[in-house]
């Protein structure tokens, strides 16, 4: 069976059957978010031992940043997000003997209403961008338990500024969910399975003013 990628964006899910269980989803970006955090930690100990904190915080996970710009309107989007399996998963009874498939090759599914809990509103911006900043602060009065996403820019004075933790984009997430403007708050449904993305533009700009 393939190794499923995933470090974090969005879910494992799991179907368990006499005892053993077979992953059936993407690698999980919400789980990557996470534990990437510990990652990003061990990278920074052996970064600081050669380079100074600046030019740390603008290299670390150099792959994964992109620049986001400034959408031009404010805008909703409705996301379905559907995966469908690449290989058969199989039936297996009490003895741990295959007696057949449980769930297809081609079996589609929604990984969000597998998750256990819904994830808090991500903020998504980019952080090199001071307009995208002020946003958020402006956001986060209206989602004061959200979690801050940047696509590129200093992160540790990201930190100190928002007086909060700030993760770098997973390339995952950004897929997932579209992103491809800065400010955009992702929300996530497991009710029915779905993303909703709002988009902050250049008017919500204006009325941080």
């Amino acid at each position: 069976m393939r190794s499923l990628l995933f470090i974090s964006l969005l879910c494992a899910v799991a179907f368990a059957q006499g005892g053993r269980t077979y992953p059936i989803a993407e690698p999980d970006v919400w789980e990557e978010i996470l534990a990437r955090q510990e990652r990003a930690v061990q990278k920074f100990k052996e970064l600081s031992k050669k380079y100074d904190e600046n030019y740390i915080q603008n290299n670390i996970m150099k792959d994964w940043r992109v620049r986001l710009p400034l959408a031009e309107k404010s805008k909703t989007e409705r996301i379905d997000w559907v995966y469908t399996l690449e290989f058969d998963i199989p039936r297996v009874d009490d003895k741990g003997n295959v007696v057949g498939v449980l769930y297809p090759k081609g079996y589609r599914f929604r990984p969000i209403q597998y998750w256990p809990t819904t994830p808090p509103p991500l903020i998504v911006f980019d952080g090199k961008d001071k307009r995208q900043i002020q946003i958020v602060k402006k956001l986060l009065t209206k989602y004061p338990n959200s979690m801050l996403i940047a696509s590129d820019g200093a992160v540790f004075d990201l930190m100190k500024g928002f007086n909060a933790r700030v993760y770098l984009l997973h390339p995952k997430l950004r897929e997932v969910a579209r992103i491809t403007d800065g400010v955009s708050v992702i929300k996530f449904y497991l009710r029915t399975g779905h993303i909703i993305k709002e988009v902050y533009g250049r008017d919500a700009l204006e009325k941080t003013r």
